[in-house]
């Protein structure tokens, strides 16, 4: 063999290896990453194994669903660190400002479906419906409800009658929801509320606490507690309360006070995949299994209404 040809046939040797590695990685699938709403990660979790088992041109993208909060997931889209992220409420226009100067981009929201908040009790505590202003003096930073006796009712079991009030933590989309809906945009809960990591936790303490109060997302409604009524008071008519009907096919009417969207959100416009993936959410099968985890489907709406 010629020196050049030795010369080139090492190389060919040297270079293959290569040539291998850079080939088995165009073909690994692209990871797509999706993070945030606690309250969604159920669904979304089963979103993501659902569309790469019925979608056969999806297999070129592995979907990651995590949780970890509303704020979490929306703090991640705007490092970079993931492609989608999940949310029970709308961006902040704070938030969308330092996606505008931080990655020079527009967020962009998809509503994937309608979720309601409702209040919980203990089973055996004898109220049925709560107003607005009623979650605002119990909630509030100022609020001067501590009893249930100051409502008028006695509670089994509950000493003293004083309350277990309960909250999702600081970084929950439903957190940022309920305290936007209840109290305004500016005020504060008071500091001796018992915060909770999930739903699943919320259900457990008041399920446990004949003293409790919280509030959590209808899909995660159980027999273990009891969902309020919530009434709505309008000057010149009369109170009109809204209640979760769990046997209903659809559970809440449009007007219910806490009702509001649920959003996939993506830096700008996404590429083909991430839409690809989009519009099987918000379309037949991605509905359907949106609505067997206790949510709302895109089409029933809402006004989005407050108290």
């Amino acid at each position: 063999m010629r020196r050049n040809d030795t010369f080139v046939f090492l190389l060919m040797l040297l270079c293959a290896p290569l040539a291998t590695i850079n080939l088995a990685d165009a073909a690994s699938p692209r990871i797509i990453r999706n993070k945030g709403s606690d309250t969604m990660l159920e669904v979304a979790s089963m979103w993501s194994s659902a569309y790469q088992a019925m979608v056969p041109e999806s297999r070129t993208a592995v979907i990651e669903a995590s949780g970890g909060g509303s704020g979490n997931g929306i703090a991640a889209l705007i490092n970079g660190h993931i492609q989608i992220a999940n949310s029970s409420r709308a961006m902040k226009a704070r938030e969308i400002k330092l996606a505008n100067s931080r990655l020079r981009s527009q967020p962009v929201g998809f509503v994937v479906g309608w979720d309601a908040l409702t209040t919980i009790v203990h089973p055996d505590n004898p109220i049925k419906a709560l107003t607005g202003d009623a979650l605002n003096r119990i909630y509030g930073k100022k609020g001067d409800i501590e009893r249930w006796s100051d409502l008028g009712v006695t509670v089994p079991g509950c000493k003293d009658q004083r309350m277990t009030i309960t909250s999702h933590r600081l970084n929950s989309g439903s957190y940022a929801y309920f305290r936007h809906a209840v109290l305004g945009s500016k005020a504060l809960m008071r500091r001796d509320i018992h915060f909770q990591r999930n739903h699943a936790e919320m259900v457990d303490t008041v399920a446990n606490d004949p003293c409790a109060l919280g509030y959590i997302s209808i899909a995660h409604l159980s027999d273990r507690i009891k969902p309020l009524c919530l009434t709505r008071l309008n000057k010149g008519q009369p109170p009109r309360s809204y209640c979760i009907d769990q046997q209903a096919d659809q559970r809440v009417s449009v007007n219910y006070p806490l009702l509001h969207p649920l959003y996939m959100y993506t830096m700008g416009e996404p590429d083909p995949q991430i839409r690809a993936y989009l519009d099987w959410v918000r379309g037949a099968d991605g509905q359907r299994m949106l609505k067997s985890h206790g949510f709302i489907p895109i089409g029933y709406g809402g006004s989005g209404q407050t108290f």
